[in-house]
C-alpha cells in the first residue's frame, strides 16, 4: 500500500515541480507519465527474469522498500538545481525531469512482483495474491493521489511532501524490518 502511495505521490510531485520551474507540464506531460510505465514495465521485466537466481525474496523487498524511502528524499535537491540554475534548463527540460519517473517506476516494477510472491507463499491461490496486492496496491494510490494533490502538496509544498512520502515509506521499512529480520530472531 506505501508503494503504490509512494508512487503516484512521486508523480505528482514530479508533474508540479516541472510547471514550476518551466512554467508549462502539458508539453511534457505524456513523456512523464510514459517514462514511469516503462520503468514500471523494465522493473518487472528485470525482476521476473531474474527470480530463478533470487535467494531471498524478502530481503530484495527490504531493499526495494528502502529504495523508496530513499527516493524522495533526493527530488527537492534535484528540482532546487533545475530552478535555480537556467545554464541547465534544457538538461533539466529535456533529460532529467521527464525521465526521472523511470527510476520510481523501476523501483515500484521491481517491488510489486516481489510482494506477489511473498504474498504467494502465504496463499495457496496465486488469483487472491494478486488480487489482494493488487487492491492494496491501487488503494494505496487512490489514497496518495488523493492527499497528496488535494491536502499535503498545496499545504507543505513540495519538499516537506517528500519528506513525508520518505516517512511514511519509513515506516513501512521499520514494520518490514520488525516482522522479517526481529521475529525471526526471536523465533
Amino acid at each position: 500500500m506505501s508503494g503504490g502511495f509512494s508512487e503516484i505521490s512521486f508523480q505528482v510531485v514530479t508533474l508540479l515541480a516541472f510547471q514550476v520551474i518551466y512554467g508549462y507540464v502539458y508539453y511534457k506531460l505524456g513523456i512523464i507519465l510514459t517514462s514511469f510505465m516503462i520503468g514500471l514495465a523494465l522493473g518487472s521485466w528485470v525482476i521476473n527474469r531474474t527470480f530463478p537466481r533470487i535467494k531471498n525474496i524478502e530481503r530484495l523487498f527490504f531493499k526495494t522498500q528502502l529504495a523508496i524511502t530513499i527516493y524522495p528524499l533526493f527530488l527537492p535537491a534535484i528540482f532546487f538545481t533545475f530552478a535555480h540554475w537556467p545554464k541547465l534548463a534544457f538538461l533539466g527540460n529535456n533529460v532529467i525531469l521527464p525521465y526521472l519517473p523511470l527510476i520510481a517506476g523501476f523501483i515500484g516494477g521491481v517491488q510489486f512482483p516481489l510482494a506477489n510472491k511473498i504474498y504467494l507463499k502465504r496463499r495457496n491461490n496465486l488469483g487472491t495474491a494478486v488480487g489482494i496486492t493488487y487492491g492494496t496496491d491501487l488503494l494505496g494510490a487512490c489514497i496518495g493521489a488523493l492527499l497528496i494533490s488535494v491536502f499535503v502538496l498545496p499545504i507543505m509544498g513540495i519538499t516537506r511532501t517528500c519528506i513525508v512520502t520518505a516517512i511514511i515509506n519509513l515506516s513501512a521499512l521499520i514494520i518490514i524490518w520488525k516482522h522479517h529480520y526481529v521475529s525471526r530472531h526471536n523465533r
